[in-house]
């Protein structure tokens, strides 16, 4: 999915002989100036999402986390909703980033700032800093991780890579706490520089 977005946006910027606008080449925007299309284009975000999502694993998804919090749709009513962009641009972000729509809400809802409805809220995540939230799922594991779930799905990659375990703390699929006592080796034996980088994280290095 995110592949064939980034091949959208490598298309050349098009300019009109006649009137000599230069056109995107996903939406079809004109402008007078080449840089406004370039900078228009470089937030790849005009692109058709309905014709992109529909009847993937993105769109089920979204459709399963709108039922999950007081909605009752069907795909098909779905699509032809006003927040239909909005909710596949939320959800799309959660994969991006490697979470759950449901987690990134509840971080969003957590935060006292955050006083709007449901869609405003969907609408806020483009300003979260995404560190600060996988801190805030370390620090809400028992309620946001499923530790041991993912332990044993994986256990062959995290007792024989340490960056898989690197990784996987910083995008807190594992807690630090559930690693600390199940395998607290993986830790000891880990690099000076990955265990650094740990650290780092969990002290409020950005």
């Amino acid at each position: 999915m995110f592949n064939k977005i980034e091949e959208l946006y490598q298309k050349p910027i098009i300019k009109d002989p006649i009137s000599n606008d230069f056109i995107c080449p996903v939406c079809g925007k004109k402008a007078k100036q080449y840089k406004t299309i370039e900078e228009h284009m470089s937030k790849q975000d005009c692109f058709d999402i309905k014709e992109l999502c529909t009847g993937t694993i993105y769109e089920q998804s979204a459709l399963d986390f709108l039922n999950n919090n007081d909605y009752n749709l069907t795909v098909g009513n779905f699509r032809k909703t006003k927040i239909y962009r909005t909710v596949m641009r939320f959800v799309l972000y959660c994969f991006y980033i490697e979470t759950t729509p449901q987690k990134l809400l509840d971080y969003l809802k957590s935060n006292k700032k955050n006083k709007g409805q449901f869609i405003s809220l969907l609408l806020s995540y483009e300003s979260i800093n995404v560190r600060a939230f996988r801190r805030w799922l370390q620090n809400n594991e028992s309620e946001q991780i499923d530790s041991e779930d993912f332990y044993y799905k994986n256990l062959h990659n995290i007792k024989n890579d340490e960056n898989f375990l690197k990784s996987a703390l910083l995008k807190g699929k594992i807690s630090v706490n559930f690693v600390e006592n199940t395998c607290p080796e993986l830790l000891e034996q880990m690099s000076y520089g990955n265990y650094l980088v740990i650290c780092d994280f969990f002290n409020g290095v950005d």
